[in-house]
């Protein structure tokens, strides 16, 4: 979990092991193309967006396709993929806009997560 005070308030996200390795991945082919720089710019961009949405939940656009509560917001060329939980809100993926979503998710970490979640919903229902 990270934790921040910015502009007064607190932050709370964490980032799923299958969002670290999107956002390993986004670094690793930016700094192969363009430099480390231009990577940690980009990366960087993500994080402050990641932030930005952990203060403003609601703020993204519904993604139940991927599991029951997963929101998406958009940050530059590429889409962060969450869900809202007791403390605050967890990262599930970071995905170029390009990519075909549907199929990034299919066998991924998150995506098993997010089914066994939505089982323990209906069945608490």
């Amino acid at each position: 979990m990270q934790d921040a005070n910015l502009y007064g308030s607190n932050v709370s996200y964490k980032v799923a092991r299958s969002a670290r390795r999107d956002l390993q991945e986004i670094s690793d082919f930016w700094a192969s193309q363009a430099g480390e720089e231009i990577a940690l710019r980009v990366v960087g961009g993500v994080l402050e967006t990641i932030v930005t949405v952990s203060q403003h939940p609601g703020a993204g656009i519904a993604a139940d396709q991927f599991g029951a509560g997963v929101r998406k917001f958009p940050t530059g060329k590429y889409i962060i993929y969450y869900r809202r939980y007791s403390k605050g809100i967890e990262i599930l993926h970071v995905f170029h806009g390009a990519r075909d979503h549907r199929k990034a998710w299919v066998g991924s970490p998150a995506k098993v997560k997010a089914q066994v979640s939505d089982a323990i919903i209906r069945r608490n229902r």
